[in-house]
């Protein structure tokens, strides 16, 4: 396979945030028009966006930009768009505190992220008006299930080959 015939150009994306909201209306109303086959185009939009977020991801590519942004400094510019280094992601990691304190909060949140957990399985599982009656005080209740939302939507996968 030649890789120089699958390698999209991206001279014409824009590269402001205005530009780039006339691209993705321009491409919209094309869906919205019927002037696109609405699954082959989908299809197609979401193997970019996963192209994409490969490339930006890649590790090599990070390096090479990066050592092309310190040879300015800092920060490039390059037709209207900034690109500036900053520690991103930052996290401590706490296991080698070896502070008591700590642990027992850990051991505790997580004791009771448990419970939370088992409490809404019980819920999920009643009756509207489930009678409950309270150990501590002797009030009883009537208990009712979570009400459940959803939003439908799409899922686009993809074939290995």
């Amino acid at each position: 396979m030649d890789n120089n015939n699958n390698i999209i150009r991206l001279d014409s994306i824009p590269t402001t945030k205005e530009g780039i909201g006339i691209m993705a209306s321009a491409m919209v109303n094309a869906m919205t028009e019927g002037e696109v086959d609405p699954l082959s185009t989908i299809v197609k939009a979401r193997a970019l966006a996963e192209a994409v977020k490969a490339f930006l991801d890649d590790k090599e590519v990070k390096d090479i930009v990066t050592n092309e942004i310190e040879k300015n400094g800092k920060s490039a510019s390059w037709n209207g768009a900034t690109l500036t280094l900053k520690e991103v992601g930052v996290k401590y990691d706490y296991s080698g505190t070896n502070d008591p304190v700590l642990a027992s909060l850990y051991e505790r949140r997580d004791k009771i992220a448990q419970e939370i957990k088992d409490r809404e399985a019980f819920l999920k599982a009643i009756k509207p008006k489930f009678p409950y009656v309270d150990i501590d005080t002797g009030e009883l209740y009537e208990l009712n299930p979570p009400v459940k939302t959803s939003t439908s939507s799409y899922v686009v996968s993809f074939a290995k080959k």
